[in-house]
């Protein structure tokens, strides 16, 4: 589905991000998980999202991090 609005799920437990995907996917969005805010910062400079799932509690760059980081993005 390569028009279908494209969420990434980014989150330091597993088990509860591939629940929400399956669930999502089964709506038509297009999901993908990462474990940490710098990899899905490495999504977000790939390709247009329309909304960002994240967890907070992450090893590396955390939620707070990772949600200031993407609303400095000069991109918009």
């Amino acid at each position: 589905m390569p028009d279908a609005p494209n969420i990434p799920i980014v989150a330091g437990g597993k088990t509860e991000a591939f629940m929400l995907r399956k669930l999502l996917e089964r709506h038509g969005y297009r999901v993908s998980v990462t474990g940490d805010g710098r990899d899905a910062l490495d999504v977000l400079g790939r390709e247009p999202v329309h909304l960002v799932v994240s967890d907070i509690d992450m090893p590396g760059m955390d939620g707070y991090v990772l949600c200031d980081t993407i609303k400095s993005d000069a991109r918009g």
